[in-house]
């Protein structure tokens, strides 16, 4: 399928053949009639063995619609693996030539084993997603080392890079959309940068062209079309929209702009130079079912219940973000002073503008919707990759911060089956705000990051359940050996309770971190499984156990600043 990343350019093909599932997860059988004519008394004969057949077959679908319907009722939970590489100017240098870095999503093994056809058109979807981007970054690779050998003045040299990431749309039993975000540096004045949209009936695991969702094209083309003029061109200056939007809205799978199923309908995304200069920029129209109900295929659906949607910082949406049950211009924009140090967030509601002032880098943006109610998440990075996350309401037109959380919000626990290699690491998506973890950099025992289990209430509030952080790879990293003689309690990994108390632990056992609770407990885990509760008394320098200082007692401690 081609998407839009760079305005006119596009993509090669990717994934599946496309088609909308109606009535997904519904099954249906027709009572055929006897011939006319058939014999009452043959009839009449069969009828208690033809009761007790119907009887019975009944029973095994309504247990086969109960076993879908168990299936469909489960979360879409999914984890993303970003994974980066490096070239350099000169072998064996760390003066960096060209970078990059792309995104993989893969369902959770629950979520595999409910959706299994969707789980393997994801995995699809890698495998040619990673191929894409390889081939792109080998021929970008090409075009770098080359402008860098012709420069005489090797200093004027600017390092490139080619990244993709990926948000989550929507994610739910009826659909799944993942938009792509790509952005390239190869010299010159400005990179380029763009997103393509990948939507799939979660049932079916089908991949959806546009006019499966919106049949009609044409119909669909003329409100595009008045919705760009009303919303951009006081702005800037498009090219004749009858000519641009026909040819790049199309509705096929192929078709030249990307779109992306909502919660709320669908939106349309063109990128640069699709419909003017670079300096225009790309261009996103949003089709809201409530709007034009008429325009929607048969079973298409508005999400429903408490849900994240990701977005973009300086994308505009079009959505109910103060709870006024009427459709709200949205925007937040970055304000930075130093590059891409950022110093205060603006949001745009109708207009208005409300600036608030945050710290650091690499704002992600989300809506949460919970209780009824909507909020803007923001995390952000700091230095050392410290993160924080922001919470903010909408009121009218006017913006307030809720609270700010030390940490990232993530959907789940990674499991140790999702290890990493150095140039890689896996995250969870945060779609669901009832059921997530807080990730955090953990500063006792050793430096290490670490999850707690959280949720979102209805004052848009970020709640943790329980004073425990479990430490992220804990089972692949037999890092800390202990040097003396200790004694510990074994504990249940489930329930936390004492199993044993006391236990003697011999000089070299090697163990590696499971969690933390609080400032004064953390729990290791040795080559066995067997999980070992220590105190510590983490409040001050040195740490210490049992008033001994812990890098007397263990090999492998280590603390980052």
């Amino acid at each position: 399928m081609r998407r839009s990343f760079k305005g006119g350019l596009t993509l090669a093909a990717m994934v599946l053949a496309m088609g909308l599932c109606q009535g997904c997860g519904q099954t249906g059988t027709e009572n055929a009639a006897p011939e006319a004519g058939a014999d009452a008394a043959n009839i009449e004969e069969n009828a208690d063995d033809n009761t007790a057949k119907d009887n019975g077959e009944e029973e095994e679908n309504v247990e086969a619609g109960q076993e879908e319907t168990k299936a469909l009722d489960t979360p879409i939970k999914l984890m993303i693996e970003n994974r980066s590489h490096y070239d350099y100017k000169e072998p064996d240098s760390y003066d960096t030539l060209m970078w990059g870095s792309y995104a993989l999503v893969q369902l959770t093994d629950e979520a595999k084993a409910a959706y299994p056809e969707l789980a393997k058109s994801i995995e699809e979807f890698d495998k040619k997603e990673e191929e894409e981007y390889l081939n792109n970054y080998k021929e970008l690779l090409g075009d770098a080392r080359g402008w860098y050998d012709e420069l005489e003045d090797k200093e004027s040299f600017y390092e490139c890079y080619f990244k993709k990431n990926i948000d989550i749309v929507r994610a739910d039993k009826a659909f799944l959309s993942i938009r792509v975000n790509e952005e390239d540096y190869m010299g010159g004045a400005h990179g380029s940068y763009g997103s393509g949209g990948y939507n799939f009936d979660s049932a079916t695991g089908k991949e959806l062209a546009l006019k499966d969702v919106i049949p009609d094209i044409a119909t669909l083309q003329n409100i595009v079309k008045d919705k760009l003029n009303e919303k951009y061109t006081d702005l800037v200056t498009l090219d004749s929209l009858d000519e641009a939007v026909p040819q790049y809205l199309t509705g096929e799978a192929d078709q030249g702009c990307s779109w992306f199923i909502t919660s709320e309908g669908v939106d349309i995304y063109f990128g640069i130079y699709q419909l003017g200069s670079y300096a225009a920029g790309t261009q996103t129209v949003s089709i809201r079912y409530d709007e034009n109900p008429e325009l929607f295929a048969e079973g298409f659906a508005k999400q429903e219940g408490d849900y994240v949607q990701a977005f973009g910082t300086w994308e505009s949406l079009m959505t109910d973000v103060n709870g006024d049950g009427t459709v709200d211009s949205f925007e937040i924009q970055p304000v930075s002073e130093d590059y891409d140090w950022v110093n205060s967030l603006k949001f745009v509601v109708n207009g208005t503008e409300s600036e608030l002032e945050v710290y650091g880098y690499s704002p992600e943006p989300y809506l949460v919707h919970v209780g009824g109610n909507t909020y803007i998440y923001v995390e952000m990075t700091e230095e050392n990759d410290y993160r924080e996350t922001y919470a903010f309401r909408v009121t009218g037109d006017k913006v307030e911060k809720v609270g700010v959380w030390g940490g990232y919000i993530t959907d789940m626990l990674p499991l140790p089956d999702y290890e990493s290699d150095w140039d890689s690491y896996w995250e969870s998506a945060f779609t669901s705000p009832g059921d997530l973890y807080i990730g955090n950099t953990i500063q006792i025992f050793s430096t290490h990051s670490g999850l707690a289990k959280a949720y979102i209430n209805d004052a848009g509030e970020l709640v943790k359940t329980e004073d425990y952080d479990y430490a992220i790879q804990y089972d692949d990293n037999q890092r800390y050996t202990t040097r003396k003689e200790l004694t510990a309690d074994v504990i249940d990994k489930d329930s936390f309770e004492v199993v044993s108390e006391g236990v003697t632990i011999p000089v070299g056992t090697k163990f590696s971190m499971y969690g933390t609770k609080g400032e004064s407990i953390i729990d290791l885990m040795d080559s066995e499984g067997k999980l070992y509760r220590f105190n510590i008394k983490s409040d001050d320098w040195p740490q210490t156990i049992d008033g001994t200082d812990i890098e007397e007692l263990f090999d492998g401690i280590m603390f980052a600043g």
